[in-house]
Order: C-alpha cells, then sequence, then structure tokens
C-alpha cells in the first residue's frame, strides 16, 4: 500500500508536534494561506498575523547572488513587492532585526551571507500583482486550480465537487441565500481560484501532489516573547482551517512462492523469546477489522454504532493486524503471526466511501490518535502499560479531501506514529512522495518513522518509495506472513517497524516516542542496498535492546572485533574534534559514529556522526592514534580511531549525567 502523509492546516490552528527532550522550546507547525493583495494596516489582523509568523519562522542562511538587492531578495523569496506596502515593510523590519547592520542602503556583495525569515512565502503565485486584464487573471486561476485539484479525471465537476467540498466550509463566497447551490458551489469554486489558494505542479512528475495547497512553516517557540508571538497569531487569526488527507494507492502484486515460509515480524526482528511485552500498546489505524477479531473494547469507532468491519475488498486492515497481534492461540498459526499480546493491540478504521471510491481523512486519523491517547492514558498512570505508544498508519483509498471538522494531534508526548512510505509503480523514487510530505513532519524531533519495503531478496521492493533523509528504517514488505490471503507493499513493511518499536518500548518503559524512534535509528544495519535510499537502514532490534557502548575494532583480515563496555572515555583529541564540528553538546549528544570515511591525510581518521534529533549526519576528522578508553568486563582498553569501525552509544542520560564527550556511561 502507499500512504503519502500530507497535513493541510491554516489559521488559527497550531499543530503541537514535538518538544524534544531537556529544550525549552516548542515546535509548533502552521500553514499560511498565500496572499495576492497587500495585508492591512499596521495593527489588523492579518498584519498581526504576519509579524507573528515572520518572528517565529526559523531564520536561516541566505547567500547572496548576483544582482541581489535587498530589495530583490524580498521580491525574489517571498513575491511580495513594494506595492503591497505593509506586507513588504514586515518583511524588510525582520531582515533587518536578524541583520542589524543592515540599512535600506547597503550594498549586498555577491557571496556574502545574511539571515533571512524562512517564511512565509506572500503569493502563492505572482499573477496578482502583474498588471494583467481581470480575464487573464481568471483564466490563468482556473488553470492553476485545475492542475491542483485535478484527480486524475477530465471532469471540471468533479475538480469542482472535491475542491468546494474540502475548502468550502471554510470560506465565505456569498451571504446571498436566494442562490442556487450550483451558484453557491461556483460562488465558492471562484474564491478558492482568486484567492490562489493553491498553485502549479507538474503532475506528471508528481502525481502525489495534487493537493498541495500551503506552505508549511515551523514555528519555534522558546521564551515568553515568543509565546506572546504565538498568542497574538492565534487571536488574531481568522479561522480558515484547511483539512488534511492522505492519498494513498493499492497493494502490489507480487509472486510469492506458497511452498516456502512467509515472513513473520518474530523470525524478521529476531525477537528474543524472553522479551518482556507485556508493556507494549500498539494502535492500528488502517480499513477495519474481520468480525471477530478484536475484542470489542479495544475497537475505535468512527461515529457511535460502527462496528468497525474491514471494508477492503482484499481486507488490508485485518491482515495488517494478523501481522502485529499475536494469535490468542499461539500454536493454531505455528507463530508465524504478530507477536504483541492481543491485549495490547488496538484498532481504528479510518475509511470511507465515496460511491465506488474508497479513502481515508486526517480527521479520522487524528481522532483516532485521540481516542486511543485518551484510553491509554489510564494504563499508563496504573504503570501497566509504557511511557510510549506506537500507532501503524497502513491504510487503503484514494486522493479525497476530508470536508469535516479540523482535526487535532493530541499534545501528550506519548505517541510514536510509524507510517508506509508509499508504494509507486512501476518502481520507487527518491522524490515520490518524500518530497512533499515527509519533510513536513520528518523534521526529527516529530516522533514519526518512515518505512520502506524490501523484496524476498533483500533488496528494495521495486515499488517502495525511498528517500536518504526521510524514509528511516527498510522492513520486509513481499510475502510477508498475515492473514487472509497474502498482501505486498510498504503498508506491509510498516508492522515490522511497528513491533520493533513496541518492543523498544516495552523494554525501556520510562523512554519517550523520541527514544524509542532514535534508538532504532541509531542501531540500524546499513546495508549497500540502502545506501542513499534510507536515513539508517533496517532494525537490528538486538542492538537496540542492548544496554552496553558498542565497538567494533577492525582486525585486519578478520571480521571486526565486538566490545561491550560499561563505559567510554574519549581523549582531548575527540573533544577538539566534536568541538570544531559543532557536534556531541547538549541536546545534541552522539549516537553512532560509523562508515569510516576516507580521511585528508594519512594521518586523520573520519567518521560520520549521527546526533540525536537531528536527521542531517556529521562529517568529522579525529587524529588516527587519538583514543578511546573502554571499561569491557572489569578492565581497560585503549583503542586508537584507526582502529575504529563503529561505535554505538545509549541514549542520553539527560543534563544530570556526564555528556558523552567527558565520560559515556552505561544506564541502569
Amino acid at each position: 500500500m502507499r500512504t503519502t502523509l500530507k497535513v493541510v492546516f491554516s489559521g488559527l490552528f497550531c499543530l503541537v508536534l514535538s518538544v524534544p527532550s531537556g529544550d525549552a522550546s516548542n515546535v509548533y507547525t502552521y500553514i499560511w494561506s498565500p496572499k495576492t493583495t497587500d495585508i492591512g494596516t499596521v495593527g489588523s489582523k492579518d498584519y498581526l498575523v504576519l509579524r507573528g509568523l515572520l518572528a517565529l519562522t526559523k531564520p536561516i542562511q541566505y547567500t547572496v547572488a548576483s544582482g541581489d538587492s535587498l530589495d530583490f531578495i524580498i521580491r525574489k523569496r517571498y513575491l511580495v513587492s513594494q506595492s503591497y506596502r505593509h506586507a513588504y515593510t514586515l518583511y524588510f523590519n525582520r531582515i533587518q532585526e536578524l541583520n542589524p547592520d543592515l540599512t535600506p542602503n547597503t550594498i549586498l556583495r555577491t557571496g556574502r551571507t545574511i539571515v533571512i525569515p524562512s517564511g512565509p512565502i506572500y503569493g502563492g503565485t505572482e499573477i496578482g500583482e502583474e498588471a494583467l486584464s481581470q480575464d487573464i487573471k481568471e483564466s490563468l486561476f482556473t488553470r492553476l486550480s485545475t492542475y491542483a485539484y485535478d484527480l486524475g479525471v477530465t471532469t471540471n465537476e468533479k475538480i469542482k465537487k472535491f475542491s468546494t467540498r474540502s475548502l468550502g466550509a471554510y470560506l465565505s463566497a456569498t451571504t446571498k441565500t436566494s442562490l442556487s447551490p450550483q451558484d453557491k458551489q461556483d460562488r465558492v469554486f471562484q474564491t478558492i481560484k482568486s484567492r490562489a489558494l493553491v498553485y502549479a505542479v507538474d503532475l506528471t512528475e508528481h502525481p502525489e501532489a495534487h493537493f498541495n495547497q500551503m506552505q508549511v512553516l515551523d514555528l519555534a517557540v522558546a521564551d515568553e516573547a515568543d509565546s506572546a508571538a504565538l498568542a497574538s497569531v492565534i487571536t488574531s487569526d481568522p479561522m480558515n482551517l484547511l483539512p488534511g488527507m492522505f492519498p494513498v494507492s493499492d497493494s502490489v502484486d507480487v509472486p510469492c512462492d506458497k511452498n516456502k515460509p512467509c515472513t513473520n515480524c518474530a523470525t524478521s526482528l529476531q525477537i528474543p523469546p524472553t522479551v518482556d511485552l507485556t508493556k507494549a500498546r500498539v494502535l492500528i489505524e488502517d480499513t477495519g477489522i474481520a468480525s471477530g477479531e478484536i475484542d470489542p473494547a479495544h475497537l475505535i469507532p468512527q461515529k457511535l454504532g460502527d462496528p468497525g468491519l474491514d471494508k477492503s475488498p482484499v481486507k488490508h486492515g485485518t491482515f495488517v493486524y494478523s501481522q502485529i497481534a499475536a494469535p490468542t492461540s499461539p500454536g493454531a498459526s505455528n507463530g508465524l503471526f504478530g507477536v504483541i499480546p492481543k491485549d495490547n493491540v488496538y484498532v481504528a478504521k479510518a475509511v470511507n466511501d465515496d460511491g465506488a471510491t474508497q479513502y481515508f481523512s486526517m480527521s479520522d486519523i487524528m481522532n483516532g490518535w485521540k481516542a486511543f491517547s485518551s484510553m491509554m492514558i489510564k494504563d499508563f498512570s496504573a504503570g501497566n502499560a509504557a511511557n510510549t505508544w506506537i500507532v501503524n498508519v497502513s491504510a487503503f483509498g484514494e486522493p479525497v479531501p476530508d470536508p469535516d471538522h479540523p482535526p487535532a494531534i493530541p499534545n501528550d508526548n506519548h505517541l510514536l506514529i510509524v507510517a508506509a512510505a508509499g508504494n509507486h509503480e512501476p518502481d520507487g523514487e527518491e522524490d515520490q512522495p518524500a518530497l512533499y510530505a515527509f519533510p513536513r513532519l520528518s523534521n526529527g524531533s516529530t516522533p514519526l518513522i518512515i518505512a520502506g519495503a524490501l523484496g524476498v531478496d533483500g533488496n528494495p521492493a521495486r515499488y517502495s518509495n525511498y528517500n536518504s533523509t526521510y524514509v528511516h528504517l527498510f522492513a520486509p514488505g513481499d510475502c510477508d506472513c498475515g492473514a487472509p490471503g497474502q498482501i505486498n507493499g510498504t503498508s506491509q513493511a510498516a508492522p515490522f517497524i511497528s513491533t520493533a518499536a513496541a518492543v523498544v518500548a516495552s523494554a525501556k518503559p520510562n523512554w519517550n516516542p523520541r527514544y524509542v524512534m532514535w534508538r532504532l535509528l541509531s542501531t540500524a544495519d546499513h546495508p549497500a542496498v540502502l545506501r542513499e535510499k534510507a536515513f539508517a537502514g533496517t532494525v537490528n532490534l538486538g542492538r537496540a535492546l542492548d544496554p552496553s557502548i558498542i565497538v567494533e575494532e577492525k582486525i585486519a583480515g578478520a571480521p571486526p572485533k565486538i566490545h561491550r563496555a560499561s563505559s567510554m572515555t574519549y581523549d582531548s583529541n575527540w573533544k577538539a574534534a566534536f568541538q570544531t564540528a559543532g557536534i556531541n553538546v547538549l541536546n545534541k549528544e552522539t549516537l553512532r559514529l560509523y562508515s569510516p570515511l576516507p580521511g585528508a591525510n594519512a594521518n586523520e581518521t573520519c567518521f560520520t556522526s549521527l546526533q540525536i534529533l537531528y536527521p542531517p549526519m556529521t562529517p568529522f576528522c579525529v587524529s588516527s592514534h587519538s583514543k578511546v578508553e573502554l571499561t569491557e568486563d572489569g578492565s581497560t582498553i585503549d583503542l586508537e580511531a584507526a582502529q575504529i569501525s563503529d561505535i554505538i552509544l545509549p541514549m542520553p542520560g539527560g543534563s544530570s549525567v556526564p555528556l558523552p564527550d567527558v565520560s559515556v556511561n552505561t544506564p541502569q
């Protein structure tokens, strides 16, 4: 199955994605509705909104190009001209705040770096400020809207139906009650187009971007001043909330040898038979569940009285459930299916239909999360459940917008979402759908793992989407064990990752979702076939559950020697190298040093360093004779950098524990 995650919101609502452990800042996600007219005067509603957003958006580095002036940068970067005096002034003032040495007359030399806000882009297009006749503008806006709302059909009526159904509840096109329903729909559609809520994309290159309407902003709220700015945005912004949707695709036909054992989570993940799974809690959001498969108390209905029966013709949700949940009588299934106790697994049906089309909406997904959270709090408070609860999202349907109420994610710091990367026929592609969807949600501190699919040969499945940053882990997607029948796709890979996350969460019941996520990422295997296709690789559950500091020592002509240390200390050369690279500091501790890189000369050894919550991996070099001191089985061992091929460190213990650049101690 293909699951493209896309959250589309605007206006009053701010979605709390995460709060990094030990960090006082909150990260909010906000959608800016592009405008093609000026904002109001000083103190007006939209003036305050834009000013608040500019104050909260993350500053970024901008390298001046030839011909750039401050005015040109504002026009080029934010699509706002001096003719929009109030908006232009806010952008200009914010850039001056970030660069106190700049004046209106400062000459910006090519190659100079200045700091600018990361957004928002003011205009959805530049059409609004062009000196064009109204009929030409209308034609262009119609073309843009047609591209953005094209559902792969030729009829404009269907485009209009879905766009007005999605956006109509949030736009006041007219107050006249004498208009017919068709005229009202036409007015709403005209308003959608005239507000430039959409922009053109090449749908032959990016068919997943049908509903890519808004600009997503990450707003960092770190102190009281920022909180006040956010409060101003919330107070000022009208409730023009837009819904979210999950475009998805069907499962993939893959020939499976019925005479060979299928792949199951316990075998693939090598789950220790003695591991305690009693504190694991998993929610499966999918097409529903077959009758009699689950205790009704563990079913989260979409609406009152809904029995949650599986709506998929191939029983997709039931299959995913069987991949995760252990059978009531394990011997009856020969141990081929899931391992998480049934009493700890919950199901939320998130599928609707519109005629013959099945789809599932962001609001149903999020309402399932909310209901699941409220159900788990009692278990958690009683000490029966782990701190982290897993949500598996591998659902089925078509890209249909959600016309219902604005959704909300519970800010409970308990949910870790595992979602399928999506299927793309005939071959998975790097930017489909990761380029649009994943960066918006998967920013390192967001507790979200994207799962790609492996074929039976261990290579990436031909259909699986991939991305070197935003697709995190791969797992078997072909010929997996499940009931009924056989389904293949990234939807079937996600349950493996969900199961692994649930195992780690149960084994480490005090860990928050980010710790569980980053433990799986930092201990993963890195097969060559996944290079440039995954951020991490494949799950190595044994490493994830190992409390030791794991160090691989290179042995000439032989496999590496594995050290399992209880503590490790870097010498001053390592610490200096960390400082130069700006890594291994509070709240950015090193989790892994691996894959030695070619050094600039024979006297240095270079590594790639993985920092918690920071997806970009940082290369750095250290003198080849720099040493680490290990304590292993009561003995002290010194290793030089040139002898080391991999170091896997435990999760940081927080500010009360010495930092890894001083000493690393195995947490109890």
